[in-house]
């Protein structure tokens, strides 16, 4: 008897050995005994299967295999792909070979038939199901499970049933009317693991060359999405602006836009205060003007306390309008 390991899983219990030997031991016994299993191919068994394309789509099976047995290649099968919409013949042919050191050079083939050609491993997609039990992970060639009907669910094959078609869907492995055991949305059909993504597409951003950034740290922000990325700083071209001729006006400090209501409150007084400012020292003005006999005002006592006596231009005065209502804008925003 060989040395077994023997683990559980789910209402299954898996058999391993140490040799090749020991298995297909294990193999010829559980035969004997009648037990039901289904195994594995062992990998030094298991084909080389490759895709093949470049060829037109007229070309035959048989042109294909013929091509490669005078290359030295031996073969096991040839066979053209379909599209599953058009149900049409595509260029593109699966090859299946033997495992061995000569077979293995297939993969460095660039031409045949006088035509360039790439020569690509062949992956399978979706889930293996067994055409004899309709269960999983598995296939009917090494089965020795009970064969289960994928209409009826008796144990028989399903091509030895007499049912031609069924009125109403019957899944054989949840015993649930209105979907068939191959259904993808059956609650007993595999799904993906959590975690796992066929396709990690990096950030955009990734892919830009930055200074003073590391390969290192990129793909550790790539890793944890929610590290904030290093970007270059942008550099804005200053922005020219007309010079025009200073008039004398009020001083009016400028205050940062506050966050609290009591900031709020004082920038509301303080402006207030400046406007009232700026407003009596315009009367003062417009008075001058309005007034010819007079040659000369004192100004109002305040924080800016001019010494000039010579009374304003009506544009002069225009301009401190202007400039104080600008002044209000900037400060409202």
């Amino acid at each position: 008897m060989p040395t077994l390991r023997i683990k559980t899983a789910g209402k299954y219990v898996k058999l391993y050995t140490d040799t090749q030997t020991q298995q297909d031991t294990l193999k010829q016994l559980l035969e004997v005994l009648k037990y039901p299993f289904y195994t594995f191919t062992p990998k030094h068994e298991r084909p080389i299967k490759v895709v093949l394309k470049g060829l037109p789509r007229s070309t035959t099976t048989a042109e294909i295999k013929s091509d490669l047995l005078d290359l030295g290649y031996t073969i096991n099968k040839v066979t053209q792909l379909t599209g599953n919409i058009t149900k049409q013949l595509l260029p593109v042919f699966t090859i299946s070979l033997p495992r061995n050191t000569f077979n293995d050079n297939i993969f460095k083939l660039k031409t045949l038939g006088y035509l360039s050609i790439t020569v690509e491993g062949f992956e399978s997609r979706g889930v293996i199901q067994c055409f004899q039990c309709n269960q999983f992970n598995h296939t009917a060639e090494h089965c020795h499970l009970t064969p289960k009907c994928l209409k009826c669910g008796e144990k028989h094959q399903t091509r030895d049933c007499q049912i031609k078609r069924l009125d109403t869907p019957f899944c054989v492995n949840c015993q649930i009317h209105g979907h068939m055991a191959n259904y993808s949305k059956c609650p007993l059909f595999p799904k993906p693991r959590k975690g796992t993504n066929i396709k990690s597409n990096p950030l955009i951003s990734n892919n830009f060359i930055r200074p003073n950034i590391s390969y290192a740290q990129v793909t550790q922000q790539t890793i944890h999405s929610d590290t904030t990325l290093q970007m270059a700083p942008l550099v804005t071209a200053p922005i020219d602006t007309p010079t025009t001729k200073e008039i004398p006006t009020p001083t009016i400090v400028p205050t940062q836009i506050p966050n609290t209501q009591t900031d709020c409150l004082n920038l509301i007084t303080q402006t207030l205060q400046q406007t009232i400012h700026a407003l009596s020292t315009l009367v003062q003005h417009i008075s001058l003007l309005t007034s010819p006999q007079t040659a000369s005002v004192q100004p109002t006592p305040g924080p800016n306390k001019s010494t000039s006596k010579t009374p304003l231009t009506k544009s002069q005065i225009i301009a401190q309008i202007n400039n104080l209502l600008n002044h209000y804008d900037g400060a409202s925003d």
